[in-house]
């Protein structure tokens, strides 16, 4: 069975079967890309669908004493009529924020609870809503939301361990969209150092294989290139991404190495 996405409608118990195929269905759906804003769609999307929600939105950073974050995704149901933007600035309750970075479990926040921001529920018509925080690798939290505006919903056991579940399957989505894109832009960075170096000058992985050269290395090879790896990984100079020398005996596979030719071997 399903969750309807009428929001009138309840889902029934989920055989252990039924639960595991949805959750491999929306793995392979939120690996199935590496473009942040895909993610954070097929996440929202399958979240408002799946639980008949009236509102499912993404916020980020999240610290415990800020008092503002972004909304990086929203997305309403239609038959809500106000709509939270994306690219805008959510203000932020302490408390409830607070509670949320405590928890290990999503927690409940219903209409009237002395944590939220009134006024912001009111605006938004929030009588009813699920939070819980995802911590991907190497990133600032981020708030994963779902709001009830038609009713002041009793979320279930059952609901708040199936959220539970999907906010690791969305954590585990933005580690690796966001360790992508670190990595283009850090490829992206060393190739416009590489490019600034006036003299032959190329990038090897970490066993000494070429990934890329400069023009003047394309021009000059053989001031750059020696017959094997061993060889070129012991006669040229390196530099981290940010174009700073390198000191001997330093090398590592987790820094960029640009090899620049040199006539005064190590």
């Amino acid at each position: 069975m399903t969750i309807s996405a009428h929001p009138h409608r309840r889902p029934q118990q989920w055989s252990p079967e039924e639960r595991s195929r949805f959750l491999s269905s929306i793995l392979e759906s939120f690996a199935g890309t590496l473009d942040l804003d895909e993610v954070l769609r097929r996440i929202a999307n399958t979240t408002l669908e799946q639980f008949g929600a009236d509102r499912v939105v993404l916020v980020h950073p999240i610290f415990e004493e800020a008092t503002t974050a972004n909304i990086r995704f929203a997305i309403t149901a239609s038959h809500i009529p106000i709509v939270m933007e994306p690219n805008t600035p959510a203000v932020l309750s302490r408390p409830m924020m607070r509670r949320a970075l405590h928890s290990p479990t999503p927690i409940v926040v219903l209409e009237g609870d002395p944590d939220s921001n009134v006024e912001l529920a009111r605006r938004y018509q929030v009588r009813s809503a699920l939070l819980q925080i995802l911590r991907p690798h190497d990133d600032d939290p981020w708030a994963f939301v779902m709001h009830q505006c038609t009713e002041r919903r009793e979320w279930t056991e059952e609901e708040i361990s199936l959220f539970a579940e999907i906010g690791r399957y969305a954590t585990l989505a933005l580690s690796n969209t966001l360790l992508h894109e670190r990595a283009v832009r850090e490829i992206a960075k060393a190739a416009a150092i590489l490019d600034q170096i006036p003299e032959p000058a190329a990038i090897y992985d970490s066993e000494g294989h070429l990934e890329r050269m400069n023009a003047a290395a394309a021009h000059e090879p053989s001031q750059l290139f020696s017959p094997d790896p061993e060889q070129r990984l012991r006669l040229n100079q390196y530099r981290r991404v940010d174009g700073t020398p390198l000191a001997r005996g330093r090398n590592s596979a987790r820094i960029a190495r640009v090899a620049v030719a040199s006539r005064d071997p190590w």
